[in-house]
């Protein structure tokens, strides 16, 4: 019922019920509109609604709707159902309102397989509107549409068009309205009134139209040629031929505005173009290249020229994508390319000349400065020397002549303090002195190293040894481990120079009663001297001078003794002459760890 759904009815009592009735649901009627309606041979129901084709099984009401999916082309081509009709082999044909025929075969109805066979323009169905199907006696399938009838031949598989020109009133027809008479003819109701149809009274032509290219146009004026369009052997086309339009005649004059064309062109479409009555065909902007174009056309029957006519046609690029100006193109970027190529290589020369000159400038300059400094070091260290030579003579006298004096004073005297004193200052002069002269000698290659294979272990407990009653006036303990063998290859009154420097610097800056802790252990083929105190720690800014000359940190000797800043210089570079290194851990407040490593003798 149009609005209202789909409705049971029971003969007996004449009651009815409404189908139930959501979009939503595969089980329900999926529309109130319902347009058409037929019952097959097994005595299904079938009904064509806006949203699909419902099938409703008669003994259990149930029900399964079939929609168009964009994405399968077997679905159904449409969901507006217009007209549904069984024919005598079982087939099912399925028309739609604006999606042109659909054929369900029997085998795959039975099997349950919804697969769907578009009817459309291809197979001479040029109408998408179908009003109506219906079976003649002869098993021919008619179709009534809004733009004529149409006969379907099943062993051609195409249709066949009636119009005007074969005695319709007028090409529109109803929905629905059509029926078979018992003697055969066929109703079709229009808008003009009924057509009667007596199909095995109809002529048909069985002749196949011959088919000729017939003209040529450019820019919708004729192109002129040597030869009629249809006696060309080939067609040469430019670039000026952007537009060009072909126009095609079938010779059959039987009812020849019901003749149909199509056409392809080989290279360039992808099948065939159903043209329909319009014999012509416009081609824009084709691409350089070889094709053929390929003309067919029908009689006012449906019946083919399948060999129909072939025309050869050749593009010609236009002269600047010529093979000879591509090879002009590549000539010109190649020589350009070389000449850039040639400029770039001697600008590139020219600028790698300029910086050679002045590497060698700047060369000599830092060469020049190099021997001045060397000049000027070894000058300072001369006058290092000569002060420290001629300062130790003197102290020498100062330091005998104190102590001469410091016997006669006795213990008890009066001035005693003031010669210790002199006596304790003129010794740290000495210390200095001897380090200048030291690290003068480092610095100008003197130093002899006289190396022996020593235990490192032995030479450490023997320095603290040494230094510890200076630890103890401070009430300081210190702490030896130097259990595992460690045998170094080096020069052992300066590697006892450099733990006795450690040392009395980690001495210099504890606090009163700290501790201090020795370690000598063997790792990686190295001999490892660690001395870890509690004092005061080393900030970033003392870490970055540590081992400079003369260099005085901002931590303060907890005793009040004094510091040259060259303790530290000379450990650094005695360890090196040893082919050693010398490391240091520290944070303020932390306490410091100096680390010392020298190759251990295999």
């Amino acid at each position: 019922m149009w609005g209202a759904g789909l409705f049971v009815v029971d003969p007996a009592s004449g009651r009815s019920r409404a189908l139930p009735l959501d979009p939503h649901d595969p089980r329900a009627l999926p529309d109130d509109s319902v347009y058409t309606i037929t019952e097959d041979r097994d005595g299904v129901i079938w009904a064509g609604t806006r949203r699909g084709l419902t099938r409703v099984q008669p003994d259990t009401l149930e029900m399964k709707t079939f929609t168009h999916d964009p994405q399968d082309r077997g679905s159904l081509s449409h969901d507006r159902v217009s007209a549904i009709f069984e024919d005598s082999r079982g087939d099912l044909w399925v028309g739609t309102w604006g999606g042109y025929l659909n054929l369900w075969a029997a085998a795959d109805r039975r099997a349950g397989r919804p697969r769907f066979t578009r009817m459309d323009d291809r197979v001479g169905l040029f109408a998408n509107t179908i009003a109506g199907v219906l079976e003649d006696a002869a098993g021919q399938i008619w179709v009534s549409t809004t733009e004529g009838l149409f006969e379907y031949d099943a062993a051609t598989g195409r249709f066949r068009s009636f119009g005007l020109a074969d005695g319709l009133l007028n090409h529109r027809f109803n929905p629905r309205a059509l029926c078979r008479r018992s003697n055969g003819e066929l109703l079709f109701g229009g808008f003009y009134g009924i057509v009667l149809y007596q199909p095995e009274t109809l002529p048909k032509s069985r002749h196949a139209p011959p088919v000729l290219i017939s003209g040529i146009k450019r820019f919708g004026e004729p192109l002129a040629t040597q030869r009629e369009p249809f006696d060309l052997p080939e067609l040469v086309l430019t670039h000026r031929d952007a537009t060009v339009t072909f126009e095609f005649a079938a010779l059959d004059f039987v009812a020849p505005e019901r003749n149909r064309f199509a056409h392809t062109l080989s290279g360039f479409d992808s099948g065939w173009i159903q043209l329909g009555h319009r014999g012509e065909a416009t081609y824009t902007a084709l691409p350089p290249g070889r094709y053929v174009l390929r003309v067919k056309a029908s009689n006012s029957d449906g019946v083919w020229n399948e060999d129909g006519a072939s025309l050869p046609i050749t593009v010609l690029p236009p002269p600047w994508r010529t093979w000879w100006a591509w090879v002009l193109y590549v000539t010109i970027v190649a020589g350009t390319g070389t000449v850039a190529y040639r400029l770039r290589i001697r600008q590139m020369l020219r600028r790698a000349r300029q910086l050679e000159a002045q590497v060698e400038e700047r060369t000599a300059d830092l060469s020049r400065a190099i021997a001045e400094l060397r000049r000027v070091n070894e000058l300072r260290g001369k006058l290092l020397g000569m002060a420290a030579h001629d300062l130790r003579s003197p102290l020498q006298s100062i330091s005998v002549n104190s102590e001469l004096l410091n016997r006669r004073l006795g213990a008890a005297a009066a001035g005693r303090p003031e010669v210790e004193r002199i006596t304790g200052a003129v010794r740290r002069m000495k210390e200095t002195i001897d380090q200048v002269l030291e690290g003068a000698a480092i610095e100008a290659g003197e130093l002899v190293l006289h190396r022996s294979d020593l235990n490192f272990g032995e030479l450490v407990e023997a320095a603290v040894e040494g230094l510890r009653p200076l630890a103890e006036r401070k009430q300081q303990r210190i702490e030896v481990r130097a259990d595992s063998p460690s045998t170094v290859h080096g020069d052992r009154l300066f590697l006892i120079q450099v733990v006795e420097n450690l040392l009395s610097n980690a001495i210099k800056f504890s606090p009163l009663g700290g501790t201090i802790w020795v370690s000598v252990d063997c790792r990686n083929g190295h001999v490892v001297l660690a001395l870890r105190d509690e004092g005061p720690g080393i900030t970033p800014e003392d870490r970055e001078k540590l081992f400079g000359r003369f260099q005085r940190l901002s931590a303060r000797p907890t005793g009040g003794e004094s510091s040259t800043g060259l303790g530290l210089s000379i450990c650094r570079d005695l360890v090196s002459l040893h082919s050693g290194q010398i490391h240091v851990e520290s944070s303020p407040g932390a306490g410091s760890t100096f680390s010392v490593l020298l190759p251990a003798r295999t």
